[in-house]
C-alpha cells in the first residue's frame, strides 16, 4: 500500500519563504537586472510629410511588429526652429562621403520640413521612443537606408521613402518618411532613475529625460 502524503492548505502553512524560494528569486532578480542592463533605448520621427498622408498607422505598426520591441513613450509635437537647428546640426557625423552626402540630405530636409508654416499650420513630427535588446539596430534595420539600392518593400522606407535623381545623379526629390538613429551612443537617457520607477515613468517624463546627440539616417 502506497504511502500517505499529507500536504497542508495554503492557509495552513507556516508564514514566510523557504531557502530553496528564496534562492529562486534572488536568480529571478538578478536575471531581470542583466536583462535591463542589456536593453537599449532607439527613437523613431515618422515626418510631416508621412503624417499629412495618412501613413502613421502603418509605420507605427511595423515599428512594433518587425522589430518586437516595447513602445514606451511617444509625443505628437510641432518643433521650434530653435529645436529643429539643434537636431539639424547633430546629423552629420560620417567621414564616408556616400553616407555623408545623404546626413546632409537629411539636415537639409529637417531645416526645411520641420519648420515654419503651411497653411497657417506649423509642421507636426511624431516622436516615438522603444525599448528592447539591440533596439538601435533592430529599428534602424527596419527603417531601412533611404537610397533605394533594391526597391522590395521590406522596410519602411522602400514603402513610405523618396530618393528621385536625374540621369547626372543630382538628387530631385527627397523624403525619408521616418528618421531614426544607428549608432547606440546617439541615444542617452539622461534622467537615472531605479527600475521600479523607470518602469512606471509616464510618456513625457521618459520623452523630458531623451536626449538625441547625433548620426540620425
Amino acid at each position: 500500500m502506497a504511502p500517505r502524503v499529507s500536504v497542508l492548505p495554503l492557509d495552513r502553512r507556516p508564514p514566510g519563504r523557504t531557502v530553496r524560494e528564496k534562492n529562486f528569486a534572488a536568480l529571478v532578480d538578478a536575471a531581470k537586472v542583466i536583462e535591463m542592463q542589456t536593453e537599449e533605448l532607439a527613437y523613431a520621427i515618422v515626418t510631416p510629410y508621412s503624417m499629412s498622408k495618412s501613413r502613421t498607422g502603418g509605420i507605427v505598426g511595423r515599428l512594433i511588429s518587425r522589430t518586437g520591441l516595447d513602445l514606451v513613450a511617444g509625443r505628437m509635437f510641432a518643433p521650434g526652429a530653435e529645436l529643429a537647428k539643434r537636431y539639424a546640426d547633430r546629423i552629420v557625423t560620417e567621414t564616408d562621403p556616400r553616407h555623408r552626402a545623404t546626413q546632409e540630405l537629411i539636415r537639409q530636409y529637417i531645416l526645411k520640413n520641420f519648420t515654419g508654416e503651411k497653411n497657417g499650420q506649423r509642421p507636426r513630427v511624431l516622436f516615438l521612443i522603444f525599448r528592447g535588446p539591440d533596439a538601435v539596430e533592430k529599428i534602424h534595420r527596419t527603417v531601412g537606408h533611404i537610397v533605394h539600392e533594391r526597391t522590395s518593400g521590406e522596410t519602411i522606407r522602400d514603402t513610405y521613402g523618396d530618393y528621385i535623381t536625374d540621369d547626372s545623379g543630382n538628387v530631385t526629390y527627397f523624403e525619408p518618411g521616418v528618421l531614426a538613429a544607428f549608432d547606440p551612443k546617439a541615444v542617452v537617457l539622461i534622467r537615472r532613475t531605479r527600475t521600479s520607477k523607470r518602469h512606471s515613468s509616464s510618456s513625457s517624463q521618459i520623452i523630458s529625460s531623451f536626449q538625441i546627440c547625433g548620426q540620425a539616417v
